[in-house]
């Protein structure tokens, strides 16, 4: 049995019957014992009786008419009168018990059954108090039964009342259940800790904790696949906008050299698809030990080549220009996404004829004593009227 309610039903309720079976037989042997020095105190009192009062007048006295030849309950005695070893009365004449030479009272067997005898004696009198020990024992066994009936009778109500308690200290962790049961990839919010029980909090925290991971990772799965997406079109753009120089192609010159942009276009798309699986196996916090020197107009000149198709399509001009010292410490991939995203924003929509990309240090961006890289895209229109984005990195220069 796997579950814990159950396993815990069982138990208490095994341990219920168990201790209750255990009390009642307790119980009984308690009643008998209590009957027995009962009966023996009652022997013992009806021989002194006679020992005492009845010594004047036990020579008149003449053995029962009885023919009867067993006890009729516990309430009845066998009485024997001895004097110098001759029974001279008794209660029942019929049943032949012994004469027993030892006092006090004790046990023996007569006709296949256990006696209980009390034996005390005056001069040459001699008393003796005997019953059959089954008799006894049968009215133990009957008090014994009027108690265990309504013992008996209770305990199933007791077990079903035990039961139903379990099953209701058991509904927090059914309701936690039923709301784990409810998250999905879609459905990922905090399981409630207030009702949760002190002994299942820090689960329901842990769990909470695992959520909120498990969140963030589908969070950066999904803007990875949105980024993959975004970072696959123009590459696969340009590829098609080299079908179409080549399909268009007339000569083999023409033709060939088509054919080698295509090449370099696919080049571009697989090493830019290697770049995003390298990235998409990066743990986090992980970033910063993958940090090189990197020359910015050479990463520069990469994202051009990459757009060149995609802006001769659109009769825009790329021209970089570049400073001799742009280099920058950080991670190559991200900076030429980062760069990626500027160019494409403006060979997108920026009019013609072209798109400068200049790549400069600009100093007292932040504060005086810091260079911070800046990359810098002016947009020029055919009326010489133009506008400027910037985009600051994060990554600090030593002067």
């Amino acid at each position: 049995m796997t579950s814990i309610k159950g396993r815990l039903v069982v138990s208490v309720l095994a341990v219920i019957v168990l201790s209750t079976l255990l009390t009642l037989g307790i119980t009984y042997f308690k009643l008998r014992a209590e009957l027995d020095e009962l009966f023996d105190e009652n022997m013992q009192q009806v021989a002194e009786t006679v020992i005492r009062h009845g010594s004047a007048r036990t020579e008149k006295l003449r053995s029962s008419d009885n023919d009867r030849d067993r006890l009729k309950g516990e309430e009845e005695f066998l009485i024997q009168i001895w004097r110098n070893g001759r029974l001279t009365y008794s209660s029942l004449p019929k049943v032949k018990f012994p004469f027993q030479s030892v006092d006090g009272a004790h046990t023996v067997t007569f006709e296949g059954q256990e006696w209980r005898y009390y034996a005390t004696g005056q001069g040459d009198m001699f008393v003796q108090v005997s019953q059959p020990l089954p008799i006894r024992h049968g009215a133990s066994w009957e008090i014994y039964s009027e108690l265990l009936i309504p013992i008996l009778l209770q305990l199933p109500i007791v077990l079903a009342i035990i039961g139903f308690f379990i099953a209701h200290g058991f509904k927090p962790l059914t309701r936690i259940s039923n709301s784990i049961a409810m998250r999905n990839p879609a459905y990922l919010d905090r399981i409630p800790e207030s009702d949760a029980p002190n002994e299942v909090k820090s689960m329901v925290v842990a769990l909470n904790d695992l959520l909120e991971r498990l969140d963030h990772a589908l969070t950066v799965q999904r803007r990875f696949t949105a980024d993959a997406a975004h970072e696959l079109r123009t590459p696969l753009t340009a590829v098609s906008l080299q079908l179409d120089v080549l399909r268009r192609a007339t000569t083999s010159v023409e033709r060939g050299e088509a054919v080698q942009e295509l090449r370099k276009g696919v080049d571009r798309s697989t090493r830019l698809v290697t770049q995003l699986l390298e990235m998409a196996r990066q743990e986090p916090g992980s970033v910063g030990s993958a940090l090189t020197d990197c020359y910015l107009p050479e990463i520069a000149r990469e994202v051009i080549e990459e757009y060149e198709p995609l802006a001769r399509n659109r009769d825009v001009s790329l021209t970089l220009t570049e400073a001799a010292d742009a280099v920058v410490k950080g991670d190559r991939n991200a900076l030429r996404v980062m760069i990626g995203n500027i160019v494409n924003n403006a060979v997108t929509y920026t009019p013609p004829p072209r798109v400068l990309l200049r790549c400069q240090f600009a100093a007292q961006m932040i504060r005086r004593s810091s260079k911070c890289l800046t990359v810098v895209l002016a947009f020029l229109t055919r009326k010489k009227v133009g506008y400027l984005i910037a985009f600051t990195g994060l990554q600090a220069l030593k002067p």
